[in-house]
């Protein structure tokens, strides 16, 4: 449940950072950051999900 929380605190983040580059900069540069950061979110949540598979079976 902690860590479904952190996640969508995490995305909650990403949207809010993004609206602030959309009117400081212009929408492009927004979108390209909450692209990146959505994938580079993903991408740790798999292989933390994997690691932590992994470290439960040597125990």
């Amino acid at each position: 449940m902690k860590k479904i929380l952190l996640t969508i605190a995490a995305f909650a983040g990403i949207i809010a950072v993004q609206m602030v580059l959309a009117v400081a900069f212009n929408w492009k540069i927004a979108e390209t950051f909450s692209g990146i950061a959505v994938c580079i979110l993903f991408y740790y949540l798999i292989f933390y999900r994997i690691g932590g598979k992994k470290k439960e079976e040597k125990a």
